[in-house]
């Protein structure tokens, strides 16, 4: 796997795209990447990672202190065990915190990577203000052709793993749950 942080250096059309910041790696996060790498493998292209750096809450919430499960190499380790082709870290500052999702969509997964397909979480939303989610995804996918896929949950123990489930559960000291 080869990491690109620079999006302008990258010139693979028709790509799939896992999109989401994927703190932890974890098996919801493993669940939307494989479909993505299962697509790419089938139609023959690229499978790339989109993910942000530094974790969108540490712009956002400034003040609050957001316990991180991995580091940017950290995730990149994890993913690139999962048969990904390229990872795209893109800076997350306070500018681009500032971009709304149609902007977002059209500048990045359109007009810069050329997208096939996007595979993100059921519940993903993005953009300024978290604006964006699957179903306006879909609706711009429509009109741009590419696909989206909002990959359903991963349950374990009867709970949706997430990773805000994974950092309560670190804070409370629950390791049997994890």
């Amino acid at each position: 796997m080869k990491i690109i942080k620079n999006i302008h250096r990258f010139n693979k059309p028709n790509c799939a795209v896992a999109l989401g910041t994927f703190d932890g790696v974890h098996l919801g996060h493993k669940r939307v990447i494989s479909k993505a790498v299962e697509f790419s493998k089938k139609q023959k292209i690229p499978c790339v990672v989109v993910t942000f750096d530094p974790h969108p809450s540490v712009i956002i919430h400034k003040n609050k202190k957001t316990g991180l499960l991995t580091t940017i190499s950290e995730r990149a380790y994890f993913v690139s065990s999962l048969g990904v082709d390229y990872m795209l870290v893109l800076l997350f500052d306070k500018k681009f915190a500032s971009t709304g999702y149609k902007m977002f969509v059209e500048k990045y997964l359109v007009r810069l990577l050329r997208t096939k397909a996007i595979f993100v979480g059921n519940d993903y939303t993005f953009g300024k203000n978290k604006e964006g989610n699957v179903a306006k995804l879909k609706k711009i996918g429509k009109k741009d052709g590419f696909f989206v896929f909002g990959v359903k949950d991963k349950i374990e123990n009867n709970r949706v793993v997430k990773s805000t489930l994974i950092r309560t559960l670190i804070k409370s000291e629950n390791f049997i749950m994890l």
